[in-house]
């Protein structure tokens, strides 16, 4: 959305720039914005990303490095170079496919493999508010099992190297869902998977139906 016109002094081989980006409060009023509270927070590159003008999305490569809360843990579909405690250094990857590859963070992580022992790999990556949340059902883990090798079966090709499901349980961000190449990133009412029988609130209706629309 904003573009930054500058002059560099002759002879300059690199050029150091920091962006501070300020979440807004008590959330998001967007979609496709970055979300947070206090135990968890999905980052969108294009929210903190520069680059330069003039050159294709696919043909500008990146390092990208993110720095994690003493005890956060994360879950992307990104690749990851290395790691030291909060520090992680994904793979080189173009302009293109880090925008659409968002990263969930948090203090409550669980990770839930699918299918297990089939390729391409999938797996639902939970991030919540609070530890309880993350105690779901055994039944509806295997539904998801399930709907994986349904779709496998149905479409019988890939488009991704693995898959995750990018799932934050919160009251704290905006509901919504949306689908990127190799994940989704839905964010839902903290209860929603532990408590199948509590009704679905008005916001979360309205969230569905407009992504539906």
């Amino acid at each position: 959305m904003y573009a930054i016109h500058l002059e560099i002094p002759a002879g300059g081989t690199s050029l150091s720039v920091h962006l501070d980006f300020l979440l807004s409060s008590p959330g998001p009023t967007i979609d496709f914005a970055a979300a947070s509270s206090s135990k968890l927070f999905i980052l969108m590159w294009h929210e903190v990303v520069l680059y330069p003008k003039g050159r294709a999305a696919n043909e500008i490569a990146f390092d990208p490095r993110l720095h994690l809360p003493d005890g956060w843990n994360f879950n992307t579909s990104l690749p990851v170079a290395s790691r030291s405690r909060g520090t992680v250094t994904f793979a080189p990857v173009p302009l293109d496919l880090l925008v659409d590859s968002p990263v969930q963070s948090g203090a409550f992580l669980r990770v839930i493999p699918l299918s297990a022992g089939n390729t391409p790999t999938h797996e639902v990556d939970i991030a919540a508010d609070d530890p309880w949340a993350l105690d779901i059902p055994p039944a509806l883990i295997e539904n998801y099992n399930r709907l994986v090798a349904e779709a496998s079966a149905l479409y019988q090709s890939h488009h991704f190297r693995d898959y995750h499901f990018l799932l934050t349980l919160s009251d704290n961000v905006l509901f919504l869902g949306q689908e990127h190449h190799e994940s989704s990133d839905d964010r839902v009412a903290e209860h929603t998977l532990v408590d199948l029988e509590v009704p679905v609130s008005s916001n979360e209706r309205s969230s569905a139906q407009r992504h539906q629309n």
